[in-house]
């Protein structure tokens, strides 16, 4: 997928893939598909899918919901947070680097 977000191009072709989140299946009215890249550039954003009864609805008029995909920009606070409820720590390591031992 391709995008112009705040007059930059992102494209998921390009971009590395961080890790992902699915729930459900592409025709469930929850249904919700959560991707994270990195940009060439190290802008983090999402590329998103969801049905109609799940975060990504959007009003269609009188008492119409429908699903929407797109891709938004996430800050790297919020890419980490999304890799550790997500992702592996592999995948951490892959985006953020080596953590701090705990």
């Amino acid at each position: 997928m391709k995008k112009v977000v705040e007059g930059k191009l992102y494209d998921t072709e390009v971009a590395e893939e961080i890790c992902y989140y699915s729930y459900g299946y592409s025709g469930d009215f929850r249904y919700c598909s959560e991707v994270l890249y990195k940009s060439p550039n190290g802008q983090f954003f999402i590329e998103y899918d969801g049905g109609p009864y799940s975060k990504y609805s959007e009003a269609g008029g009188p008492q119409k919901v429908y699903g929407s995909s797109g891709i938004k920009l996430v800050s790297e606070d919020e890419a980490q947070s999304f890799v550790e409820e997500n992702g592996s720590a592999e995948d951490y390591i892959k985006a953020f680097g080596e953590p701090e031992k705990g």
